[in-house]
């Protein structure tokens, strides 16, 4: 969300949040500046960046106030799941950008919530408010795992992905073509692969070459819990997967580091994580170790990952897609 957005969430949720234990579902950007206004409010965080599910649910929670996600899928699953740990006549205030698609809110709300209505809009955001119909059924998080059998780069891969995730439920195009060229690796070479998702390239590393010594981070707990049950489901072992926001956690020095690195913060083109990738990497990797990323053709990665790095060449160029390959000197 944009701060204007973000500030006029803060205005609506200081006004209209109930007094009392109040469950804050990724709602980090929110939650601390309303606690700040409401000190009534007793806070209970979870995020997907840090944690799969609620390990418990309080039982005595006045209300629950959530972010809305662009990935529907990844709301749709939180609401549910909300649903299973919360008893009927839980009341839910739900927020989001105007422009990430919240103006469907009633339809995934309608599945499980009652009384649902649009309580404030304005500053490009909204404010839903919807109450617990019943408590559903209990599922849990391995409800919502999709597993697909796909065929990429020479290699039979047992994929499992959850909503929320990078690419979820398929191999995206750009990822395939990263995997189509790259090349087999040294022997026993300590290779990385950032921005894991559902763990698709540290399992294609694997499966290919077995002898590699294989680490894997994302950022989002979703995509560590997808990325392990992805290797479990290939017979994978070794493989060390980390949740992560950086290079920063994990253990070096590596040979190399294979990417398909996300460039998107909600709606908007954003180079922080790239550049972050580049000036770890340039750190992170033994002399001679390389960097093999794929991004969309438009993205201006090339120069940045030679000043970074080292050399830095084509290794395709489509129309939509180019995989580079950096090596550190």
């Amino acid at each position: 969300m944009s701060t204007a957005d973000a500030r006029w969430v803060l205005s609506q949720a200081v006004a209209k949040l109930p007094a009392g234990r109040v469950l804050f579902i990724d709602a980090d950007g929110v939650a601390a500046d309303i606690v700040r206004e409401r000190p009534d409010i007793r806070p209970v965080t979870f995020s997907t960046r840090r944690q799969n599910w609620l390990e418990e649910c309080p039982a005595d929670l006045a209300g629950v106030c959530m972010g809305w996600n662009p990935a529907k899928s990844l709301t749709r699953m939180l609401l549910r799941m909300l649903a299973e740990q919360v008893g009927a006549g839980t009341k839910l205030w739900l927020f989001g950008a105007g422009r990430s698609g919240i103006s469907s809110a009633p339809s995934l709300l309608n599945e499980h919530w009652m009384k649902v209505e649009k309580v404030a809009y304005g500053g490009h955001a909204e404010l839903w408010h919807a109450v617990l119909r019943e408590s559903a059924p209990a599922h849990g998080l391995a409800a919502w795992e999709e597993r697909s059998l796909t065929h990429v780069a020479g290699q039979d891969v047992v994929l499992v992905s959850l909503p929320g995730v990078f690419s979820h439920g398929e191999v995206d195009d750009g990822t395939r073509l990263l995997l189509e060229h790259t090349p087999l690796l040294p022997k026993g070479a300590r290779v990385h692969d950032f921005g894991c998702g559902c763990g698709i390239i540290a399992a294609w590393l694997k499966l290919r070459q077995p002898d590699l010594v294989v680490s894997a981070s994302d950022v989002s707990a979703l995509a560590y819990a997808a990325t392990k049950t992805t290797l479990r489901e290939n017979k994978i072992s070794g493989v060390t997967v980390h949740v992560a926001a950086g290079l920063a956690a994990i253990p070096g020095p590596l040979d190399v580091i294979v990417s398909n690195p996300p460039f998107h913060s909600g709606q908007n083109t954003d180079y922080s994580i790239t550049e972050e990738l580049f000036s770890s990497a340039a750190k992170k990797l033994a002399p001679r170790g390389a960097l093999y990323i794929v991004g969309n053709r438009f993205l201006p990665y090339r120069a940045p990952m030679e000043k970074c790095i080292g050399p830095t060449q084509v290794l395709a160029d489509t129309r939509s897609f180019w995989v580079l390959k950096a090596t550190r000197g």
